[in-house]
């Protein structure tokens, strides 16, 4: 595992984020805050531009957003993230 996604960068998902860069796991990130995609630009994160870009990339991803209809939504809606993740990544 070295490609890590993040759907959510709020202040545990940009947390998480730090931590895994600092660990020099290569990181993409999705959020709709253009502030918060700046600042995990500049931490050294790659900002997506989708989920399917986010579950293309990823061996991991995090998803870390509000409740779980949030979640629903990231990881089962027809563009969720099962349609894009590789086939043994989590």
């Amino acid at each position: 595992m070295k490609n890590v996604g993040i759907v959510g960068l709020g202040d545990m998902g940009s947390g998480l984020a730090k931590n895994l860069i600092l660990n020099k796991f290569t990181t993409m990130g999705l959020v709709l805050s253009k502030k918060r995609t700046e600042n995990f630009k500049q931490m050294g994160g790659i900002p997506a531009n989708s989920l399917s870009e986010i579950g293309e990339f990823s061996d991991v991803v995090f998803v870390m957003v509000m409740d779980g209809d949030q979640a629903k939504e990231v990881i089962i809606n027809k563009d969720g993230l099962m349609h894009s993740l590789k086939k043994d990544s989590t």
